[in-house]
């Protein structure tokens, strides 16, 4: 369940379902990009259940403690966040409706992936300088760092 919070943390039925409605046409739009990942503001993806039709949502950056998801979801209780194409609203998400928590320094790493396999060297070597200089401890970054060099 996603609820816009407001002072009295009212569940707004209409926004939920604007929320989805436009989750589904944004969602298009914020994957079209020019240029890599880095040279976008950074952002966190949110993919909800297939009860949620599965919905991926850009937000801003979640604070979670050293950058870790938590794993297993909370089994109670709710995710606020902040819609990268309306930050000024406060929304919560239930954990239980949470998919998938795709953190933006994974979402690089998985960018990197794509540069190499398709064969953007260049691309790929900018986003793994950004990748070790702001997050060297990233798991999968020493892989990606190898593949990097044995293509190069």
């Amino acid at each position: 369940m996603i609820e816009c919070l407001t002072k009295k943390r009212l569940l707004v039925p209409i926004g939920i379902f604007m929320l989805v409605l436009s989750a589904h046409s944004l969602w298009g739009q914020e994957a079209e990009y020019l240029g890599s990942l880095i040279d976008q503001a950074p952002f966190d993806r949110i993919t909800l259940n297939e009860a949620n039709d599965n919905v991926a949502i850009d937000v801003q950056l979640l604070s979670f403690p050293d950058r870790k998801v938590p794993t297993p979801f909370p089994e109670n209780g709710s995710l606020e966040l902040r819609r990268l194409s309306d930050p000024s609203v406060l929304y919560a998400v239930s954990w239980k409706d949470i998919a998938k928590i795709e953190l933006y320094e994974q979402l690089v790493l998985k960018e990197v992936e794509q540069m190499l396999a398709a064969n953007r060297l260049s691309d790929a070597f900018k986003s793994l300088d950004f990748l070790h200089k702001h997050y060297p401890q990233l798991a999968g970054l020493k892989q990606a760092t190898e593949a990097y060099l044995q293509r190069d």
